[in-house]
């Protein structure tokens, strides 16, 4: 993983060549993925040592925090599977991919995690606690399923959750006595939100809602996205329609509607592009008050159609998805994201530029900074 260090700038003071130093800035980058299947016909890749995360790993190791959200429960409780037309499994040996390709949580909060009932999701906390991968999502009760993820990384606290749309109905969905994910509904998220909000600088909440395989957000994603950041997440990550979304910022955070297909065996066309996301979140003291930033930037990639895996996108493929992604976030909010291609990189790398800050891709959280304590 990388190493993030404190760096300290030193500015002329005066005319005269007094030199003062800058508050000191601390950094923490966060890289993100959608959907992160390991049944079906990934089983047998898996099981001969087929290296899935070639390029995940290459990205994840220039970060100090990976996420993704993982699709598919990990158990060998396989004999009763829920009465609905698809449900995921994957074996033990999945877990190492992740602990292989430096994922540090994944989100348990989507629509098959129950797909094999409470035994095969009490099994996937085991195996990831044993490998030291954090999760929240779904558990034995609300409480757990709704328990936060908080991250320390050079002085910068992270918080993070997962809701998930679940089905038939609200019936997998956890109670206060009851197994499920943690329902994506405002009236449990907003609450949690709030008690997690004063412990961390920085929130990121992944969300699996939405309509499959269409290029926008339907209305109610829009208006519960919307009400999530304003009421104080930094950073949502979009995922369940199986293909890219629109990236928004709004005046508190910035929505990632859908992140895509990560790892899947879907060979569909429109299900074939898709991304990772990163954050630079940086923290420094000013006039005695702290001040969060963050810099985003996306990591275009292609799915291999003979092996389902993501590969990092060649420069045609790139230049195509960023252009996609501009087109489906300009009636996004009223800032146009553009996309630079980073210098220096092994990997194609793309800032996100909003358009009306004077090209700056600095974020302010404004309203989020607090006192010296």
């Amino acid at each position: 993983m990388k190493h993030s260090v404190i760096a300290i700038i030193l500015i002329s003071a005066s005319l005269m060549g007094c030199v003062t130093a800058a508050p000191p800035v601390s950094e923490a980058v966060v890289v993100f993925g959608g959907d992160t299947f390991f049944g079906r016909k990934l089983k047998p890749l898996i099981a001969k040592g087929v290296d899935l995360f070639k390029d995940i790993r290459a990205a994840a190791k220039d970060a100090d925090i990976c996420i993704l959200n993982l699709e598919t429960p990990i158990s060998t409780n396989n004999s009763e599977p829920y009465d609905k037309p698809y449900v995921f499994i994957a074996d033990p040996i999945a877990i190492t991919l992740l602990t292989n390709s430096f994922v540090n949580a994944v989100s348990l909060g989507n629509n098959h995690m129950l797909d094999y009932g409470k035994q095969a999701l009490i099994d996937t906390h085991r195996y990831l606690d044993a490998a030291g991968i954090a999760y929240s999502g779904a558990g034995t009760n609300l409480m757990q399923a709704s328990k936060p993820v908080i991250f320390e990384v050079n002085g910068i606290k992270i918080g993070y959750l997962s809701f998930g749309l679940n089905g038939p109905g609200e019936v997998l969905d956890a109670t206060p006595i009851t197994h499920g994910t943690a329902p994506i509904r405002l009236t449990n998220i907003l609450p949690v939100m709030n008690e997690l909000r004063p412990k961390v600088d920085f929130l990121i909440v992944s969300l699996h809602d939405g309509a499959e395989y269409m290029d926008f957000p339907m209305q109610r994603v829009l208006s519960n996205y919307h009400a999530i950041i304003d009421n104080g997440a930094d950073l949502i990550i979009g995922h369940h329609p199986h293909v890219i979304q629109g990236i928004e910022k709004r005046e508190g955070g910035v929505i990632f509607y859908s992140m895509g297909n990560l790892l899947f065996d879907q060979k569909n066309a429109i299900t074939l592009k898709t991304m990772l996301g990163s954050v630079k979140i940086t923290k420094k003291l000013v006039s005695g008050k702290t001040v969060i930033g963050a810099e985003y930037s996306v990591i275009p990639m292609m799915r291999n159609t003979e092996l389902f895996l993501p590969e990092f996108a060649g420069k045609k493929d790139a230049d195509a998805i960023t252009a996609h992604l501009k087109k489906i976030s300009a009636s996004l909010g009223k800032w146009k994201p553009e996309f630079v291609l980073k210098s220096g990189k092994p990997y194609p790398e793309y800032s996100i530029v909003w358009a009306n800050k004077g090209g700056s891709n600095s974020i302010a959280l404004s309203g989020k900074s607090k006192q010296n304590e």
